[in-house]
């Protein structure tokens, strides 16, 4: 079995046992991967229910149990990558900072699928995590420009994003007036408003 995979168990696991807390991101991987497993089973059920049309079943339930199964494996593939990478990472602050933007991503997903983890977590959890978003958002928020400049990209690659003044509206505006001809109005207007008076 290759690593990735390490995950998947001979039965379908009890996603009940797997109620954790929103902030905790271990017994968030640990949710991750029962809900990776239990679309597996619940992928291999269906594509099994018929033995001699194995290939018909797969491209039957390939849009909604085939790919929700490719979606868990997926996050659960990312949440792991990560946590792998920021714990090799020696800086207490850039690994808060990612922590959060981790945490960040994991509470959306949740989100996003309140209807798979809802049973699971409870609503006052699923509420708890809209929360947080917002939280994280704001924390995040001064991190914008260092997380944005992670990536080996030139600045002109950024557009208005790269500059670090972080004055976007104030460029968008100031790019819009230095346009020619951006103040005056179209010849086609008395057109319209001889037509409008009619």
């Amino acid at each position: 079995m290759p690593e990735t995979c390490e995950f998947l168990e001979s039965s379908p696991p009890d996603m009940e046992e797997h109620n954790c807390c929103i902030h905790d991101l271990k017994g968030l991987q640990s949710l991750f991967k029962a809900r990776a497993c239990y679309m597996v089973h619940k992928a291999s059920q269906v594509m099994m229910s018929d033995p001699s049309k194995v290939a018909e079943n797969f491209n039957n339930y390939q849009q909604f149990d085939l790919r929700e199964m490719s979606q868990a494996y997926f996050d659960t593939y990312i949440l792991d990558t990560a946590l792998n990478w920021i714990s090799i990472i020696e800086d207490k602050g850039v690994v808060a900072v990612y922590e959060k933007l981790l945490l960040l991503h994991v509470q959306n997903n949740i989100v996003k699928n309140e209807i798979f983890y809802s049973p699971i977590l409870g609503d006052e959890k699923i509420d708890k995590a809209k929360r947080s978003i917002m939280d994280l958002l704001k924390d995040l928020r001064n991190e914008v420009l260092a997380l944005t400049k992670v990536l080996p990209f030139p600045n002109n690659s950024y557009g208005m994003l790269g500059n670090e003044d972080l004055q976007l509206y104030e460029r968008v505006l100031q790019h819009v007036k230095s346009t020619e001809k951006v103040s005056e109005r179209p010849n086609w207007w008395k057109l319209s408003y001889v037509n409008s008076e009619k």
